[in-house]
């Protein structure tokens, strides 16, 4: 018989875990940390491999390849654009928290890696200056000369990337605003704040601050300097780290400068508090993309909505020059699963920081819908079911791999907060189930596809006719494994637990998946765990955790 690793009591099929005593086979750690030590080093070795075979040189000259030859074992010579690059730094700082996260119970991978990732990413972070550049930037309210943006492509030496009219974004601004915060709470390191900060200034320079006739801010923020489209990708990532930076001058008298257009066109600036400042914008941003690109259909977000002209447009007032407003088209394109998830991230956030039932309530709503919208059908394999989410099956085109991982930190972020009753009238949590239907493809992915230390697109299905990845695809898969720690280790927090009770073994009973269906009927309790695999069931109101 399997043995039980933990149970607790549910009085449905509510997702919630809980430790079971510590075992000799696990030296001496219980089952819970055994599950996140497990999934922290799952995610050390993928970015180890992406560090040693898809980057080449060291210290402040890191390089990344964009594409790696599984059949010939080698990087192929195309340099990763910014974006990707981020998605490493963000692994390594997921890393770093689930080595936080598990400093007690296992600190020997605090004693001897910790100090190794944080060495690894200031490499990353001293490298990344080869895709900076500056330039001056006519915007909506005024013109300013910024240093060290960063651009889409690498350039021949720090500093010189060409950041220019499209050639940069505000979406891969807010991706590297975020890891830089991170990366300041796990390092202490001031620079990181100060580049993230300085970030976000230029991103808040993007927002659109010209008004209509009633003198509101038509507001949203265009995918970059050089376009008129405004897209989800360019405005829901900097809600979380506009909250982040707030909480970093909550109760501090430092000010900034707000620049911002009038009702008769002129413009104006004037000095605010940076904790109301940051937190407004924050909450415009959510505002924006909620009333512009929610499809209420299916609870998700759309992808963006076009400018009604592709030329920026310019104007005069007073002599002088400023952006001009363009208006913008209805919502459309695909509903990628990293849009609702950063709309989710930002909920949860928002109600951190304010308070406020309305995001509490966003919150659960975007995390049920997006759980029924994303989550596809039911596979069985060998008797067991998974659940996939979206993914490319040519390894070389698409980015769902990355979307997903969006997705699946936002679920660790709203497990708390995601509880609703079901239309039975019983708890559920879509957020967790995500989580675990996360756990169960990664899983699945790595003990059976696992390949030159890389993992498919195709979790639940392997590499295909595939010969070729992504290092950018590793790294979000390393990024979940690692976010996953802090949900294993905080998932039960909240939870109403109480331990497995061997008397009632006797009887026979229901034994149902995490998702409610039911994998076998009438069995005796004592053997109702025999031959499954890995991952939590129900049986008789109870949850139990099998090795």
């Amino acid at each position: 018989m399997k043995k039980l690793l933990f149970a607790m009591f549910v009085s449905t099929f509510a997702l919630n875990a809980s430790a079971a005593p510590a075992s000799e086979e696990n030296g001496g750690r219980d089952e819970q940390t055994t599950l996140a030590a497990r999934n922290l080093e799952r995610s050390m070795a993928l970015v180890d491999g992406v560090i040693s075979k898809c980057f080449i040189g060291s210290g402040a000259k890191m390089e990344m390849k964009d594409v790696y030859d599984l059949n010939r074992h080698a990087r192929e010579n195309g340099t990763s654009d910014v974006w990707p690059y981020t998605a490493v730094m963000e692994a390594v700082n997921s890393i770093i928290e689930g080595i936080d996260e598990l400093k007690e119970e296992a600190p020997e991978f605090y004693e001897l890696d910790r100090e190794r990732y944080v060495n690894l990413l200031n490499d990353l972070y001293r490298s990344i200056r080869y895709y900076a550049g500056s330039y001056k930037l006519v915007s909506y309210a005024r013109t300013e000369d910024w240093m060290d943006i960063y651009g889409v492509h690498r350039g021949s030496r720090p500093g010189a990337a060409t950041v220019t009219g499209i050639e940069n974004v505000y979406d891969d601004q807010m991706w590297l605003a975020r890891e830089f915060i991170r990366a300041y709470k796990n390092t202490g390191m001031e620079g990181y704040k100060t580049r993230a900060e300085y970030l976000i200034e230029y991103i808040l320079d993007g927002w659109d601050v010209c008004v209509d006739s009633r003198g509101e801010e038509y507001g949203g923020i265009t995918w970059g300097p050089g376009y008129n489209s405004k897209h989800a990708c360019s405005n829901s990532p900097v809600i979380s780290p506009l909250v982040w930076m707030a909480e970093l001058y909550k109760g501090s008298d430092e000010t900034t400068t707000y620049y911002y257009v009038n009702k008769d066109n002129t413009r104006s600036s004037k000095t605010v508090n940076k904790y109301e400042y940051y937190l407004d914008y924050a909450k415009k941003v959510y505002a924006w993309q909620k009333e512009h690109l929610y499809d209420s259909n299916t609870g998700c977000f759309h992808d963006m909505c076009g400018g009604v002209i592709g030329e920026i447009q310019y104007e005069k007032v007073d002599g002088v020059t400023y952006r001009k407003h363009v208006d913008i088209g209805g919502p459309g394109g695909t509903q990628y699963t990293y849009n609702t998830g950063t709309m989710l991230c930002g909920a949860v956030d928002l109600y951190l920081a304010t308070g406020d039932e309305y995001y509490l309530n966003e919150a659960k709503e975007i995390a049920t819908d997006s759980y029924e919208h994303f989550r596809g059908t039911r596979k069985t394999i060998d008797g067991e079911n998974y659940f996939p989410f979206p993914y490319d099956s040519d390894t070389l085109n698409g980015f769902n791999a990355w979307f997903n991982n969006v997705l699946l930190r936002a679920y660790v972020d709203a497990v708390p907060y995601a509880e609703f009753k079901n239309r039975l009238g019983a708890l559920d949590n879509y957020a967790k189930r995500g989580c675990e239907n996360f756990q169960d493809n990664l899983d699945y992915a790595y003990e059976n596809y696992l390949k030159d230390g890389f993992l498919p697109n195709n979790l639940l299905g392997g590499w295909e006719q595939n010969t070729k990845t992504k290092a950018f695809h590793q790294a979000a898969y390393a990024a979940e494994y690692a976010k996953l720690v802090q949900y294993i280790m905080t998932k039960d927090e909240t939870t109403d637990i109480k331990n497995f009770n061997v008397e009632t073994a006797g009887k026979n009973v229901n034994v149902y998946s995490i998702d409610g269906s039911q994998v076998r009927s009438n069995v005796s309790k004592d053997k109702a765990l025999d031959g499954l695999r890995s991952g939590i069931y129900v049986v008789d109101g109870e949850k139990h955790f099998v090795k």
